[in-house]
């Protein structure tokens, strides 16, 4: 398994959940209303730096659908301007349902 972190506009939001959905091999859901900063590499000492609003989606997917559920997430979100966001891909070693005291 691997944990999806994607970092979307909040204006995408609806349109990757409805697309989440539709898709299996998807675990586990998680939503954030986060601040953040795009491209802040490039910025001068003198650059006035204002957070930007982000929905931040964490999903637990299974191995095999990851390529599936990324691209679903990527075709959502991408304008190509500046500020569409960020998807981050990490193994994940377990994952513990706490209510029922198991490992999945």
């Amino acid at each position: 398994m691997r944990l999806l972190s994607a970092v979307i506009k909040p204006s995408k939001l609806d349109k990757v959940l409805e697309v989440i959905q539709e898709s299996s091999g998807v675990v586990s859901l998680a939503i954030s209303r986060i601040e953040g900063f795009e491209h802040i590499s490039h910025l001068t000492e003198n650059d006035l730096l204002e957070p930007m609003l982000y929905s931040k989606i964490e999903l637990v997917v299974e191995d095999e659908q990851l390529k599936a559920v990324h691209s679903s997430i990527v075709e959502c979100c991408h304008t190509g301007l500046s500020g569409d966001g960020r998807i981050l891909v990490l193994p994940l070693e377990s994952t513990f349902r706490v209510a029922t005291k198991e490992y999945l």
